[in-house]
């Protein structure tokens, strides 16, 4: 799912005052057949759509986000709660999973006085099927806590593969999510799948800015 933009249900969206406009990307939605317009009569179709609308470019004269949050769903129970980034980390995520070009990745250097933070929202103990979701409220709780400076204090640790800091444990949000390692009830079962899904975050899959005049 690619979502660059403000991710809502279509419910939200127009109740917001908005409207659809060319460029929003509608998702469970279905079309009239003759007019290739969104069929609003189809209920249960309009109760379950979701919108992604673009942001426009800002303006080039405004100032870098003080933070930035990369919000996933991990399937595979290996990543944890949350994460600070690099801006390396930064960088192999938006061309793995936004799909963005090296050279795009490389301008991201302008965000070195911006905090990047990993949010999972999917499962723990396990892949999916066998694992749990994160609470909804324990995620609020970390993002509140970080919008709040609580991330000043905290103590990290690095989590072996991709090397993430993570923190200990985070004030007022309840204790004993944080590691995923020890959240699984085998740690030999954790460390095979953490292997396989670092080799797919580390490799490289995209030529660098340096090698793009060549290869055109």
């Amino acid at each position: 799912r690619l979502e660059r933009g403000c991710f809502t249900s279509l419910k939200s969206y127009l109740q917001s005052g908005l409207s659809l406009k060319y460029g929003d990307v509608v998702e469970g939605g279905r079309l009239d057949d003759l007019t290739r317009s969104l069929d609003f009569d189809a209920r249960h179709e309009a109760q379950n759509c979701f919108v992604s609308s673009s942001i426009p470019h800002p303006d080039r004269r405004a100032k870098l986000p003080r933070m930035i949050f990369f919000l996933c769903e991990d399937e595979t129970g290996v990543l944890p709660a949350v994460s600070k980034l690099s801006l390396k980390q930064v960088q192999v995520f938006s061309q793995k999973y936004l799909g963005l070009h090296a050279v795009q990745c490389e301008k991201l250097n302008k965000l070195k006085s911006t905090t990047c933070w990993l949010i999972n929202t999917g499962y723990y103990g396990g892949p999916v099927k066998i694992g749990k979701r994160f609470p909804l409220a324990f995620t609020k709780a970390c993002i509140h806590s970080i919008l709040s400076g609580g991330a000043d204090h905290y103590n990290y640790f690095e989590l072996p593969g991709p090397a993430l800091l993570v923190p200990h444990e985070i004030r007022g949000v309840r204790s004993g999510l944080f590691n995923p390692l020890e959240l699984w009830p085998e740690s030999s079962a954790y460390n095979k799948a953490m292997g396989a899904w670092s080799g797919f975050f580390l490799e490289e899959s995209a030529p660098k800015a340096s090698d793009l005049s060549q290869t055109l």
